[in-house]
């Protein structure tokens, strides 16, 4: 369902009867939160059950306290700086795009996660059930250990330069080989997943950093 202004104060009623606002077709920010705001408050109050809040494309500086059952987040490409605290049963997020430079606490349940093209720094844990992974455009050097869980990783154009170990059932990897000094941007190497496996569970990082060290 999408919301215009102009018709906002009359359609109210049907969201709060079970609609889902899939965007707000406004260019002001302070206005956009406003309506997503009272929106969130009102899913709140009725108890309803949603599943996906859309809020891209609408050059918003920060998102409202999010429902706490809400399962899908899209709010790419706005400014945000910061994300708010993050419902424990949200499985997809996706906050591409934006200014945020580091991530709130995941929910344990979290599957999908892109947050390409925002200056984080740092992330500090992923959550054992991601599957999807994707964090391409980024400022950090190094990353947390990837859950067993994961298939896909995206992570090119950034100063990545420790690969983490990569789980057994990841099939698809992206990854810019040049800024890499573990493992070593070897061409022939880095052609297979299960070679760059084999070649870091040969050659443990923390055993090759001693060794640099001596």
């Amino acid at each position: 369902m999408v919301i215009k202004l102009s018709n906002y104060l009359t359609q109210m009623s049907q969201l709060v009867n079970g609609s889902v606002v899939d965007e707000l077709e406004d260019e002001s920010p302070a206005v956009c939160y406003r309506i997503a705001e009272d929106v969130v408050a009102r899913w709140v109050k009725n108890g309803k059950h949603y599943e996906t809040l859309h809020l891209s494309y609408r050059h918003l500086t920060e998102l409202p306290p999010l429902p706490h059952n809400l399962q899908r987040l899209c709010c790419e490409w706005n400014n945000l700086t910061a994300l708010p605290p993050l419902p424990d049963t949200l499985i997809e997020l996706d906050c591409s795009d934006n200014n945020i430079k580091e991530l709130p606490p995941l929910p344990s349940g979290l599957r999908y996660l892109s947050c390409m093209n925002n200056p984080i720094e740092h992330i500090e844990s992923l959550p054992q059930s991601l599957m999807s992974l994707h964090c391409s455009y980024f400022k950090f050097t190094t990353l947390p250990q990837l859950p067993d869980s994961l298939l896909v990783f995206d992570c090119i154009n950034g100063p990545l330069e420790v690969l983490p170990r990569l789980p057994y059932r990841l099939h698809m990897m992206f990854v810019d080989h040049h800024t890499l000094q573990y493992p070593p941007p070897n061409s022939c190497l880095m052609h297979n997943i299960n070679n760059i496996r084999e070649w870091m569970d040969a050659h443990p990082y923390n055993i090759i950093k001693s060794a640099k060290k001596c």
